[in-house]
């Protein structure tokens, strides 16, 4: 509000609970039909199969790298919690959906504790306000990923540390660690906070306790002694085919610049932490006392891990510094309407930045529910097509996502192990023909093409076929719909 010296006063509160309101109800209105996710069903056969025989692995990823007999790269302590969950609720689309919902809602709560601690008001409004428009939390708010489970450790591990409990932020950094390798970046943060703060001894305690409390990851490789599978499993994980050297780890790295500016909802909120930032750029550097610095300078850190730690650049690790960005921008606003009078000149920047945020996050929103709206119920979509190819107990090549209510009636394989098998061997891409021609061999009883990860991912060449394709190799199509292409052998 504009006062009569021509200074502004703090935003209104009553507005933005009502932005949060609005918001938030967006957010619960995506889950609705919420369209499946390629990690969905991935992630819910490995807890599938941990439910069922006691350890986790993969038949649908049969053949790659020994994942049949038991997977010892995964995401475990995201796995485990998946597991229970599902055991109790079924493994079922919307099951798989409610692990990731968890640790989004969990999130949410710990910044309106946090929020209330350290801040009153407006303020707090505007940290809730910040979180649940963002655009990654959208994303991932209903899918079955680790990223909210991961990040909800990790904050913990920032709300602990930053009020001098460093043991236990050690400990929740190194389950950040065996719930997903990424959460070493919040080690790598949590040691550089302390080492910045001069606090030598408490940085290696710190770093010790995490390293120990990580190591939980390999306890299950030590239980059955298989390092050399392990060994092996990690040496050829095709999400690590594209790192072959140093070089290619040090190109991650200076691209690290890259993860911030990945798509709309994510440039936006880079461009309105960064505004921030600007604002108080000055206070920031000088005052050793302000309020946003421990956030800030832990912020850093966290970039910092992320580089060294991370594989690639993608739109779902976004959401791993939402939390902490929010923060910053709502301390450093705080700070700004505080310690002077704030012109409105100074403040048209941030409305205006905020208002971008907003409108990118609306629009992520509106995207995404209109989007559920036009996609069938995967499992009316997957019984239609289990209707057709009847013959229970035979093999089937399909995509992940037939995985739900198939799984048991089914010998599913994913048309990935495929193209992962033929391009390790081969070195070329697999075609149409040669799907079809290994699918035969194998004695596939029905294959289903997909459109799995868009038109410029690697199996592009395996999306729903023209119409005019109704006959490949031995086998005729039978049922297409804008997803998928279901082929049936010849008789």
């Amino acid at each position: 509000m504009l006062t009569q010296t021509g200074y502004l006063s703090g935003p209104s509160a009553a507005m933005i609970r009502v932005l949060v309101g609005v918001f938030l109800a967006l957010l619960l209105a995506t889950f609705y039909n919420r369209t499946p996710n390629y990690d969905d069903a991935w992630f819910a056969e490995q807890a599938y199969w941990l439910a069922h025989d006691g350890r986790v692995r993969s038949e649908l990823f049969r053949g790659v790298n020994g994942w049949e007999k038991q997977l010892f790269i995964f995401h475990k302590g995201f796995i485990y919690f998946g597991t229970l969950v599902q055991w109790l609720f079924g493994f079922s689309l919307p099951a798989g959906k409610s692990v990731g919902a968890i640790w989004t809602a969990l999130l949410g709560l710990m910044l309106w504790v946090y929020g209330r601690q350290v801040e009153d008001g407006w303020a707090l409004w505007l940290l809730l306000l910040l979180y649940v428009a963002n655009g990654a939390v959208i994303e991932l708010a209903f899918v079955n990923r680790p990223e909210p489970m991961y990040t909800v450790l990790g904050f913990g591990s920032f709300c602990l540390l930053t009020t001098n409990r460093w043991p236990g932020a050690a400990a929740l950094a190194g389950l950040a660690v065996f719930t997903h390798l990424n959460g070493l970046c919040f080690v790598v943060a949590g040691v550089g906070w302390l080492l910045s703060s001069r606090q030598w001894w408490r940085a290696i305690g710190f770093g010790l306790v995490a390293g120990l409390v990580s190591s939980l990851y390999s306890l299950d490789v030590a239980l059955s002694g298989q390092w050399a599978t392990f060994w092996m499993q990690l040496t050829n994980e095709p999400a690590l085919a594209h790192i072959s050297g140093v070089s290619d780890k040090l190109i991650i790295i200076l691209n690290v610049y890259r993860q911030f500016f990945i798509n709309r909802t994510t440039t936006a909120f880079t461009m309105l932490v960064l505004g921030t930032l600007l604002l108080n750029a000055r206070r920031l550097l000088t005052n050793q006392t302000h309020p946003a610095r421990p956030s800030a300078l832990y912020l850093l850190w966290l970039v910092i891990g992320f580089a060294l730690v991370t594989r690639t650049h993608t739109p779902n690790y976004a959401f791993i510094f939402v939390p902490f960005c929010a923060v910053v921008v709502a301390r450093c606003i705080v700070s700004v309407y505080q310690c002077q009078p704030v012109m409105s000149r100074q403040a048209a920047g941030f409305y205006g930045l905020l208002t971008l945020y907003l409108l990118a996050g609306a629009a992520k929103a509106v995207y995404t529910i209109r989007t559920n709206y036009t996609t069938p119920v995967l499992a009316e979509q997957n019984a239609r097509m289990a209707a057709l190819i009847g013959h229970p107990g035979a093999n089937v090549l399909a995509p992940v996502s037939f995985f739900y209510n198939q799984m048991s009636r089914y010998h599913l394989q994913a048309v990935d192990a495929y193209l992962f098998y033929y391009q390790s061997i081969t070195g070329k891409k697999l075609t149409n023909a040669v799907l079809f021609s290994l699918a035969e061999s194998t004695n596939m009883a029905a294959v289903i093409t997909y459109d799995g990860k868009g038109p410029t991912a690697s199996l592009s060449d395996t999306r729903p076929l023209p119409d005019s394709l109704n006959h490949i190799g031995h086998y005729h199509c039978v049922y297409q719909d804008r997803w998928n292409s279901l082929y049936l052998p010849d008789r």
